[in-house]
């Protein structure tokens, strides 16, 4: 990276490759070998969407110096929240906290397109805040982040430690909001209140695993009731897919 090289003046060139992330250390090159690279132990960066291209067929453009086309997969999972109102407009979300997600793995990528990386994971122990400043609710989803959109995991299996209910805190949400007590014409008094949801899906794309899965993106639509939080996820390819969520 950031040299130059002249094509062989016989043979050909074969390539594969993934973009660097920070934490480069933790990532080996397993060759091309059964077009496959490896991740291994891969500690997740905020916001880096780790990608790979698969091993490309021989060249050498010599003559003609035309660049090689190689298209990038995704090896992670994209997930974006969205949050509104519904008979709360007005209420104030204080924080929003994905808890114990697996933020380190190993991930074997092959082919192409959704699903192309299988990863493995052991721990799932990392916390993730999603929002830490205060949104005000209103009757459209907005997204907590403000267009960021930048949370970007490890593919893993939800709920992966089969926790009971009364127990549960892998891949769930703890919600922090504020609601007024008494008119809110008037100066009413602010009740903080938190509640936890679970993120498991409910039909994913192939209809079998609850997975986060690589190259696809996730969009998790949270919609807060006076009485309950709902959970509605759906989800597709990268470009998209989307999860309903009502909080009451």
């Amino acid at each position: 990276v950031g040299y130059a090289y002249p094509w062989p003046t016989n043979g050909t060139l074969r390539f594969a490759g993934y973009t660097k992330p920070a934490n480069a250390e933790s990532v080996t090159y397993s060759g091309v070998a059964d077009d496959n690279i490896t991740f291994q132990n891969y500690n997740q960066t905020d916001g880096y969407d780790l990608c790979w291209f698969k091993t490309t067929t021989e060249y050498n453009n010599r003559t003609t110096g035309d660049a090689i086309e190689v298209t990038l997969s995704h090896a992670l999972a994209w997930l974006t929240f969205n949050i509104k109102g519904q008979g709360t407009e007005g209420w104030k979300i204080n924080s929003i906290v994905l808890n114990d997600i697996a933020s380190v793995g190993t991930g074997v990528c092959h082919g192409d397109g959704a699903d192309a990386a299988q990863w493995t994971c052991s721990e799932y122990n990392t916390d993730m805040t999603l929002l830490s400043s205060t949104l005000i609710l209103t009757a459209d989803f907005v997204d907590i982040e403000n267009g960021a959109k930048n949370f970007v995991v490890i593919p893993q299996t939800l709920n992966a430690g089969n926790q009971t209910e009364n127990a549960r805190t892998q891949h769930t949400l703890t919600i922090n909001y504020s609601f007024p007590v008494g008119d809110p014409d008037e100066d009413a008094n602010w009740k903080s209140d938190t509640r936890t949801v679970n993120l498991d899906l409910t039909a994913n794309y192939d209809g079998t695993e609850n997975e986060w899965k690589s190259g696809v993106h996730y969009t998790y639509n949270l919609t807060f009731k006076a009485t309950e939080i709902l959970v509605a996820p759906s989800y597709g390819d990268w470009a998209t897919a989307s999860q309903d969520i009502t909080v009451e």
